[in-house]
């Protein structure tokens, strides 16, 4: 997507470093305070899959785009403040942090990223999200838990069309409290064709290894993938990946079969206003639900409007489905959750390092498990320091 000046971005020094590798750093620190409706407070219980069971039948209904060459690295440490006015026990410090390099060796091109993120609440924080209109909706409550994301990758140019272009990764999510942990080691490797200076073509694949603790059941999976990177003019791009996943389960359960996506498309149809969209569909490990994955599908639209200069309205929105699916055998019933978001913001450029705003957002899920279904609103107020 394209990169565009918003208070939700830092700015960034560049650091020289031995053998022409680049690294580019900024930290950033943000304070919120917020009038918040809680729903859920305490933390949530591993529910085994005969509890899971019982559960449904007693309740009533209630992939990151891949650049197709590495590129100028990136890095911050953004830490997040959250103070609430109402419900203080909520008060959380929560931090995330990207760090990346890369260097070119005449045709060979490596870069190594990095991210943490560690987290004191529902909210899975980013980057580009300083509010946390997002949520951890496979748990219940608020919950510490860290999550970690390291991967090597690179691209080799075998002709002035085609180049190669794959990595390795590990993340790994690990939970404080009793809930299930998990990792997942995977590579992938793409033949990748310039049709021309404004479309790239790929077809790949990747494949993976996925295990939990304490351990349920171990995983392996593979995917059949196609992707593209267009940039239609200056004002409009898009990346997109689709394919099809296939999972096998060390227990009887037997196989999966699943399609992926990942999405991102940017406009910017006059000077200071930028409409972005993004979606995907991945498969996840149950936190919560002993023996279960699910299938998360999302989709969310934001606008950022620029105002005399020094002013961003902003408007995000979002929805996603989670439809979890047994991975032992012997459990057929499931959970399915509808998550949606709407969040409206104003932000004040006070100086180039310093930002102020003001934001509502309103979170509501409903899951076939009313146990784990909430609302939620806060109204706040927020304030960025980036140096």
């Amino acid at each position: 997507m394209k990169s565009f000046r918003s208070p939700h971005f830092s700015s960034v020094r560049r650091v020289a470093l031995p053998f022409a590798a680049a690294l580019l750093i900024s930290a950033a620190a943000f304070a919120q305070v917020a009038v918040e409706e809680p729903s859920v407070s305490e933390p949530a219980p591993v529910i085994s899959a005969d509890e899971a069971q019982v559960l449904r039948a007693s309740s009533s209904p209630a992939p990151i785009i891949e650049n197709s060459r590495p590129g100028a690295p990136v890095s911050d440490t953004p830490r997040r403040f959250h103070y609430f006015l109402d419900n203080t026990q909520n008060n959380t410090v929560q931090q995330v942090v990207h760090l990346a390099a890369s260097h070119r060796f005449g045709h060979l091109a490596l870069s190594l990223a990095q991210d943490i993120q560690i987290l004191d609440g529902t909210d899975l924080n980013s980057l580009t999200d300083p509010t946390g209109n997002q949520a951890n909706t496979d748990v219940r409550g608020r919950n510490k838990h860290q999550v970690y994301n390291t991967q090597l990758s690179g691209s080799y140019d075998l002709t002035g069309k085609l180049f190669l272009s794959g990595g390795g990764s590990f993340s790994a999510d690990e939970y404080q409290s009793s809930l299930i942990s998990s990792q997942v080691f995977s590579g992938n490797l793409f033949l990748n064709y310039n049709y021309s200076d404004k479309l790239v073509l790929g077809v790949g694949g990747t494949g993976g290894y996925n295990t939990t603790n304490p351990s349920i059941n171990d995983q392996t999976f593979e995917q059949a993938n196609v992707r593209l990177n267009y940039s239609a003019t200056a004002k409009i791009s898009l990346s997109a990946s689709g394919g099809v996943e296939f999972r096998q389960f060390g227990s009887s359960s037997g196989n999966n079969v699943s399609p992926v996506y990942t999405l991102a498309a940017s406009y910017q149809p006059f000077d200071g206003t930028t409409m972005s969209l993004t979606g995907s569909r991945h498969t996840m490990n149950s936190a919560s639900l002993a023996g279960q994955d699910f299938a998360e599908t999302n989709i969310s639209v934001s606008v950022t409007q620029r105002f005399m200069q020094r002013f961003y309205f902003g408007f995000a929105a979002g929805y996603t489905n989670s439809n979890y699916f047994s991975t032992i055998s012997g459990v057929s019933d499931t959970r399915n959750d509808d998550f949606y978001y709407i969040d409206p913001s104003v932000d004040f450029n006070v100086t180039r390092f310093w930002t102020f705003g003001a934001y509502y957002v309103h979170r509501e899920d409903t899951s076939s498990f009313p146990f784990f279904s909430f609302k939620d609103n806060q109204v706040g107020i927020r304030t960025k320091l980036t140096f």
